[in-house]
């Protein structure tokens, strides 16, 4: 019986002591250490303001004359001298953060900082408070009077509760009563802000696997970037105005079936929910092209849908320009689209299809007119993904009927080998040193810059290429990019420049306007009409015609700051028409060097991760390696801000399997998230998919501790910086002691004393800002 009731007891101790560790997110703080000396009155200096509820002849500032820790704290100023008062005038002003501080999706709200006040007890005092307009201040209810302390003191985790689920300013209020006092008056430093939040769950992002459907369809729901957690995936009919749960939708993936168009999302719960990003499939036999920007669309392969032009039964508009993606499905698969009638304005309203999905896709050809685009458009066998784009532009003119097409899926490839020629963006010649660039061409190939969004090279009705090269480059080092183009002979050389990108990207697809671009006429001009990118240029715009663009047009623009490893793409154009050529000398300064830039070939088959002693452990493995330099470990917490945290050395070019791994040798406080950079020898880069972790230690790791009749002696081996509240009960739950203490990285030794205690079993319990520790000492 009496084994009994000691078990009972301890199940009653570990009710009694606190043990509900839930982490904090520090909302705001400030060390005043990155700020210089001066008032905040009537100005916001260095973030804060004064507010005067009461004028007085104190003012407060920012100063380093009396910095509590550091070099700078936040004081009073009087008389021309930082860190004293007006004591002899009354007054009640405010310093407050100029930003509201966001806690609106936040409870359990707590406030620490360091303060030192002389004053005078009981009339010259200081006091915390909040404000949601900066001009009404009302005191926390469980703000200290601070006065009379000459040497440092600490606030730590004071409750500020009443300001949760608020944005408010956080003010420092100092009160006098123009009668006597002592400085200095209230200074302040070190201010920390923490709250608990509502649902720190992270949900992720889902996606749909078939997102336009016909008819009865299946798609495949998934998520990425999630936290840990169950999973209820969600379906709205009505927009997203209302939602259901599917039932035993509890797993990732998740395929689904439906004959309406459904909005997806994923409910994650792990001690509250949040949802993921939506995604919708829509059923609907008909795809209507886009009259502006982008839109992609996976097809039901096994249906058929109609395709039509933006105005769908009726004429589509004037000024259009958008693109779409139809990709099909299942892999293996081809798109197919049978245009059955195709009707736009002649030479002026103009559809591209790309064979693809990527900027740097070839383009299978350039249509308008009346019916000179019929019957079948396929995706070819050199495009894997299967997919096709189309992109539509109209002028500001006449407009017509458009087009109508049926899209399937299709297991043969087109017969058609695409091919690309320097005339053409996507037969690019790549630059891979700074030695002379000669170029030059009697063509112009597709007609792929129409002036709608490229008006610098093609005044309104004109097309923007005569006789036109394409090139590709990329620094191997940053600096400095400059150049000059001299053509052989008298010839009007336009050009421009697009980037920066991660491969080749080309405008008719992206839709982008150059960074670079130069039609000025300039035929007649010495040395054949010589320009480029010329220091001491300014101008990045210059328009012969109808828009100047720059302060002085000579042809000449501001060079290009470059980084390693971006890509730029070129077009240089003989607007004369008549086969000049021209050489082009590079002007490399700072340290920028160029070099070719092939594609990152690495196939990784797998990304997973595990828990080895609380840390987390990657592993990886590819398939294929070309070029592989090195993998950079990158990870983020739930706000996805990733950080570099280590390399692991790729194998070059390989065609076997290889493994890999990293060890996160840093403990986690809550689930973190890790992603892989794979980086070539000439500083290209990929990003592979996101994983989550949630091996994280919470508890602080005693090295040593010892009980006696009247101190309590602590070793605590901590991994961070972090305030602590150690405590000492009883085996009824009663505080025999408790001491605020601040840890530094690594061994730290607490004493605590000023106590007697009998023989027993007694109780230690670290309360930090992340990890806590309880454990049982006897005192014998």
């Amino acid at each position: 019986m009496k084994r009994i009731f000691t078990r009972f007891k301890l199940v009653v101790l570990l009710f009694i002591i606190p043990s509900y560790f839930q982490a904090q997110t520090t909302l705001f703080s400030e060390t005043f250490e990155a700020a210089s000396e001066g008032e905040l009155s009537g100005t916001t200096f260095n973030g804060w303001r004064q507010y005067t509820v009461t004028s007085t002849a104190s003012d407060w500032a920012i100063s380093n004359n009396c910095p509590i820790t550091g070099s700078y704290s936040m004081t009073l100023h009087a008389y021309g001298v930082y860190c004293e008062y007006a004591w002899d005038d009354t007054g009640n002003e405010v310093a407050y953060y100029a930003t509201l501080i966001d806690a609106t999706a936040y409870n359990t709200t707590t406030l620490s900082f360091d303060w030192r006040c002389r004053g005078e007890v009981g009339y010259d005092y200081g006091k915390v408070c909040w404000s949601t307009n900066g001009t009404t201040w009302t005191d926390f209810t469980n703000s200290g009077t601070y006065v009379n302390q000459a040497t440092t003191q600490s606030v730590t985790n004071l409750n500020i509760s009443e300001v949760d689920g608020t944005s408010f300013y956080l003010g420092f209020r100092f009160i006098n009563d123009g009668n006597t006092g002592t400085d200095p008056g209230f200074n302040i430093d070190n201010i920390v802000v923490r709250a608990i939040s509502n649902c720190a769950v992270v949900a992720g992002t889902s996606s749909a696997s078939v997102t336009t459907g016909c008819g009865s369809t299946s798609t495949t729901l998934s998520l990425a970037g999630e936290g840990a957690g169950s999973i209820q995936w969600q379906q709205s009919t009505d927009g997203g105005a209302t939602w259901n749960n599917i039932a035993g939708a509890t797993t990732d993936p998740y395929v689904h079936t439906t004959s309406v168009t459904r909005m997806y999302r994923a409910a994650v719960t792990n001690g509250c929910t949040s949802y993921s990003t939506t995604s919708t499939l829509t059923i609907s036999c008909d795809i209507i092209h886009p009259s502006s920007g982008f839109v992609s669309t996976t097809i039901n392969c096994g249906a058929s849908y109609t395709y039509r032009d933006p105005g769908n039964t009726s004429d589509y508009g004037n000024n259009q320009n958008g693109l779409i993606t139809l990709c099909p499905s299942t892999p293996g698969q081809y798109i197919n689209v049978n245009f059955t009638s195709f009707n736009t304005q002649s030479s002026n309203d103009n559809i591209i299809v790309f064979d693809g999905n990527n900027a740097g896709d070839d383009i299978l050809g350039i249509y308008s007119g009346n019916g000179t685009l019929s019957g079948n458009v396929r995706a070819t066998a050199s495009n894997t993904s299967g997919c096709l784009s189309f992109r539509f532009y109209s002028n500001g003119s006449t407009t017509a009927s458009g087009w109508t097409a049926t899209v399937t899926c299709n297991a043969t490839p087109s017969g058609i080998t695409p091919s690309s020629n320097p005339e053409d963006c996507q037969g690019a010649i790549p630059i891979c040193n700074n030695g002379t660039f000669h170029g030059g061409t009697n063509n112009y190939g597709f007609d792929e810059l129409p002036d709608q969004w490229n008006s610098c090279l093609g005044n309104p009705g004109t097309r923007g290429e005569y006789e036109s090269t394409w090139a590709v480059f990329s620094p191997a080092t940053s600096g400095t990019i400059g150049f000059s183009i001299t053509p052989t002979s008298a010839a009007d050389y336009d050009w421009a420049i697009w980037g920066p990108y991660t491969s080749l990207q080309c405008p008719a697809f992206t839709n982008d306007v150059p960074i670079r671009c130069s039609s000025t006429s300039l035929a007649n001009t010495g040395g054949g009409g010589t320009t480029g990118l010329i220091a001491p240029a300014a101008d990045v715009i210059e328009q012969n015609g109808e828009y100047g663009g720059g302060s002085n047009e000579n042809g000449k623009l501001a060079p290009l700051n470059v980084l390693a490893g971006q890509v730029y793409v070129m077009m240089l154009d003989n607007w004369d028409a008549n086969t000049t050529t021209f050489q082009l000398n590079w002007n490399l300064t700072n340290g920028a060097t160029l070099d070719c830039t092939p594609p990152l070939p690495v196939t990784m088959s797998s990304f997973v991760n595990t828990c080895v002693d609380g840390k987390t452990l990657l592993k990886w493995t590819t398939e294929t390696e070309t070029n592989n330099d090195y993998f950079a470990i990158e990870k983020s917490d739930e706000k996805f801000q990733f950080y570099e945290i280590g390399r692991v050395s790729g194998n070059g070019n390989s065609n076997v399997t290889n493994s890999y791994s990293f060890v996160d040798d840093f403990y986690n406080d809550k689930t973190a998230y890790y992603r892989i950079k794979q980086v070539d020898y000439n500083g290209e880069f990929m990003y592979h998919r996101i994983i989550a972790s949630s091996c994280f230690k919470d508890e602080f790791e005693v090295v040593n501790q010892q009980l006696m009749a009247n101190s309590l002696d602590l070793i605590i081996n901590s991994v961070q910086d972090e305030k602590i509240l150690v405590q000492l009960f009883d085996i009824h739950g009663k505080l025999i002691v408790e001491s605020s203490e601040q840890l530094k990285l690594g061994n730290n030794k607490i004493t605590l004393d000023n106590f007697n205690i009998n023989s027993g079993i007694y109780l230690v319990n670290l309360v930090g800002e992340i990890h806590h520790y309880q454990n049982k000492l006897f005192r014998k």
